[in-house]
């Protein structure tokens, strides 16, 4: 993308006749201009154009509300200045950014993610790509900035690791699985209660888990998902490595509840109403000893 604006001159020449009339070639320019800011605007990019002196001269509406600047009010503006973003050398600032570019070999497609900090103090993670221009004599004429908003990727990437680490931190056995039955992913509570480590189980058929009398209802329960259906939870049967029978309950996020889980759970409850039990007895025992006798 960022080449067509780097070959557009070129272009151009290449498909210009010297017998063109002016309007001829601007409306040709024109064009180029408009395929150019439709690929952008697809790819929802900024694009910042900068003169030999590293100063703004064109930018597309993705980059004037990325940055907070008007195309009007950052035209001769530095991209120093235009481009704020954090940790930036303060040696950059007294340098021209393309010098820095040349210097650096910073070549077309290496991305560097950088956090562009508007005018209004907004942060944007954004992955920028830059290269220099040169004109019909090979000498360097200006430099394209193009960026893309990163913070969805980035905040998506942290949320799949906030669930990951819960998923692994949980006593309950989960297992992912495809819907042509194989296994996807599972945690450590899956190899205590399988024997299984992860190695061994990614990838394997997750029938090899399943009692050859209940394969028909993992069959149903993978068409009714395949269909978009939602599963309730069911009391079911599986096999260890050792093809020894654990009883437990599938959910319908896919956990395995083992029966130490529903002991757990019962053991709990039971405890909570004989809690209940002791208090009522106590307050009316209480009651009693607070009636005065003879009454």
């Amino acid at each position: 993308m960022v080449r067509e604006k780097e070959e557009q001159r070129s272009t151009v020449a290449q498909h210009t006749d010297p017998h063109d009339s002016d309007g001829e070639l601007s409306r040709r320019i024109h064009e180029l201009q408009s395929v150019l800011s439709t690929t952008l605007a697809i790819m929802r990019a900024g694009y910042i154009y900068l003169d030999r002196e590293g100063r703004v001269t064109d930018m597309n509406e993705m980059a004037q509300t990325a940055t907070g600047w008007t195309l009007a009010e950052a035209n001769g503006v530095s991209i120093w200045e235009v481009f704020q973003r954090e940790d930036r050398p303060d040696e950059f600032l007294v340098r021209n950014p393309l010098d820095l570019v040349l210097e650096e070999s910073w070549q077309l497609e290496e991305g560097r993610t950088m956090v562009l900090v508007s005018r209004a103090g907004k942060r944007l993670r954004t992955d920028v790509h830059a290269a220099v221009t040169r004109d019909e004599h090979g000498a360097v004429d200006g430099m394209v900035v193009v960026f893309r908003d990163q913070s969805q990727f980035f905040e998506s990437q942290t949320t799949a690791s906030r669930y990951a680490a819960i998923v692994e931190s949980s006593h309950d056995a989960i297992v992912g699985k495809s819907l042509d039955g194989r296994i996807t992913s599972w945690n450590t509570a899956a190899e205590t209660l399988f024997g299984y480590s992860a190695a061994e189980a990614l990838g394997m058929p997750v029938t090899r888990l399943i009692p050859l009398e209940r394969r028909q209802e993992e069959a149903m329960i993978l068409e009714r998902i395949g269909r978009g259906e939602r599963i309730p939870g069911l009391q079911t049967e599986r096999l260890s490595k050792g093809a020894a029978h654990r009883r437990g309950t599938d959910d319908l996020t896919g956990a395995r509840r083992g029966r130490s889980h529903r002991r757990c759970c019962q053991d709990r409850a039971r405890h909570q109403r004989r809690t209940r039990v002791r208090a009522r007895q106590g307050a009316c025992r209480s009651a009693g000893a607070s009636e005065p006798r003879g009454a």
